[in-house]
């Protein structure tokens, strides 16, 4: 079982088999690590307890067909917003250190440990007029 795109065909041919949850435990090591083929698989289900149960076998990765609602768009998605937030907090914190204002222990750890985007914006807008580091949290 070494011809990928083989096997998601296979498997899609016979997605109504009563026991695809088991094919989808052999085929996952197959499949698993092409990220495309294991995507169109994934979309290829349907909605359902064996795209419930695929997704649960599937790494991240990035996804090929964007909107498509499957885990590897999702966790995608989550990687980069993490990586956008941290690339703000970064930002924040290089903001201030560039205007000479002394941050803690404290005030670094807390805009390191944000992930709301939103949060990480208002701050970066602030650091424009604060006079403190602590100045930035006034208000939440």
């Amino acid at each position: 079982m070494k011809d990928v795109s083989l096997t998601t065909f296979c498997v899609l041919v016979h997605a109504k088999d009563p026991g695809l949850l088991a094919v989808l435990d052999e085929v996952a090591p197959v499949v698993g690590p092409n990220p495309d083929w294991a995507e169109i698989l994934e979309v290829g289900l349907g909605e359902g307890p064996a795209r419930d149960h695929w997704r649960k076998l599937m790494d991240v990765s990035t996804p090929v067909f964007p909107g498509g609602g499957t885990v590897m768009e999702e966790a995608w998605r989550r990687v980069h917003a993490d990586g956008e937030a941290k690339g703000e907090a970064k930002a924040i914190l290089r903001f201030l250190g560039a205007r000479g204002i002394e941050v803690s222990g404290s005030v670094r750890d807390r805009v390191m440990a944000c992930v709301d985007l939103d949060v990480l914006e208002t701050w970066l807008d602030r650091c424009a007029t604060v006079t403190s580091a602590e100045e930035l949290f006034v208000g939440e």
